[in-house]
């Protein structure tokens, strides 16, 4: 059996790809490389910081898909952080040594305390985006695995709706309380809501039922169009979770039904690759485009050239993450679960983690 979710490893790649559009355009910026255009379209570009939150629902989405057929209980619990825990954090460590070590090569080394530097490491709240800036995405990923993890140990859905009504509480309290302490504000942010929403498409599209064909293109037209409307107009009062989490929620859905009952599109397939490497793009992409950057400044670049100097950096960015991910984060993973996991742990993860799903199939689901 195939061993992507095809719709999922594209959307994967395109919400990376506009995280570093998002981030081109303010290195652009801070190195002196951008001319009026470039300069004025922060309302664009800040589309990109969309991309986040379509990562936050596919996360929901494919801790279902890859869990539905699993056992329930501690073991199956421990076995999910087990893999969870190697696929994040190994390769964000040596992305963060990496961080470190070029920043120190340049003159610019780190100015976090030793403690503070431990924190940030273990993506702690409030710490995780000090030393990769997009990292604070991480500790929300992290609190929703080991939550996820307490859910698998109740049986069928119960888990994950006592995963749900947990977060709407926290989420409440949240709203009412106004916490400022990190911790408290990344367990009771509203963002969690993405995850929830990523989790629950799962379970419409692996039911029995299939979504009527006729309202995909609709969802994917009313995606797109709150996107551009979030961007064309000062949407700065409305929570993100609103602004870009629907949007989000509403293309997951549409692709994941549009993929389970027609197969996805073929030119699809072409971005498996891309979106294997999208952690890989995610992580790095900022110190690619600061190297990318200051080379071509270095070379005497102007900002004449922005648009070009631009597409460079998003280039050098993704060319750079696939050699990565293919030479260094896969075979490090690889190698991780053989040794970590158990052999049937591992041969599960290779099939069943959010960068290697089995393919959605109708024909391949239960209707009972």
């Amino acid at each position: 059996m195939p061993n992507h979710v095809v719709s999922i490893q594209f959307l994967r790649f395109l919400a990376a790809f506009m995280v570093v559009v998002h981030h081109a355009q303010i290195a652009l910026v801070h190195h002196d490389l951008a001319d009026d255009v470039v300069s004025r379209s922060a309302r664009w570009t800040d589309m990109g910081a969309a991309g986040v939150h379509i990562f936050f629902v596919i996360s929901g989405f494919i801790m279902v898909l890859t869990t539905e057929m699993t056992a329930r209980g501690t073991a199956a619990a421990r076995a999910f952080l087990a893999r969870r825990f190697l696929r994040i954090y190994p390769f964000y460590i040596l992305c963060c040594v990496l961080y470190l070590a070029i920043f120190a090569l340049v003159g610019t080394p780190n100015q976090l305390a030793i403690p503070d530097l431990l924190l940030a490491l273990a993506l702690a709240p409030g710490k995780s985006a000090g030393i990769i800036g997009p990292g604070w995405t991480l500790s929300y990923e992290v609190y929703f695995y080991a939550c996820f993890a307490a859910g698998l140990l109740l049986t069928g859905r119960r888990g994950l709706l006592a995963v749900t009504i947990f977060f709407l509480f926290c989420i409440a309290v949240g709203v009412i309380s106004r916490f400022e302490q990190p911790w408290l504000q990344v367990l009771t942010n509203p963002l969690l809501l993405e995850f929830l929403l990523g989790a629950w498409i799962a379970v419409l599209v692996l039911g029995p039922d299939d979504v009527p064909e006729r309202t995909i293109a609709p969802l994917i037209v009313i995606s797109l169009l709150l996107f551009l409307s979030g961007a064309a107009y000062d949407a700065s009062s409305i929570p993100t979770v609103v602004l870009w989490g629907v949007p989000s929620a509403l293309l997951v859905l549409a692709l994941a039904a549009q993929e389970i009952r027609r197969g996805a599109p073929r030119w699809m397939s072409a971005f498996t690759a891309l979106g294997d490497a999208s952690y890989a793009l995610y992580l790095l992409h900022v110190l690619l485009l600061d190297i990318a950057l200051l080379s071509i400044k270095a070379l005497g670049g102007t900002a004449e050239h922005a648009i070009a100097w631009g597409a460079i950096g998003v280039g050098v960015s993704i060319v750079g993450a696939l050699t990565v991910h293919e030479f260094v984060e896969r075979p490090m993973l690889h190698g991780l679960r053989s040794r970590v996991l158990p052999a049937g742990n591992e041969a599960v993860s290779r099939t069943a983690t959010d960068r290697d799903a089995p393919v959605l199939r109708a024909s391949e689901r239960s209707k009972a």
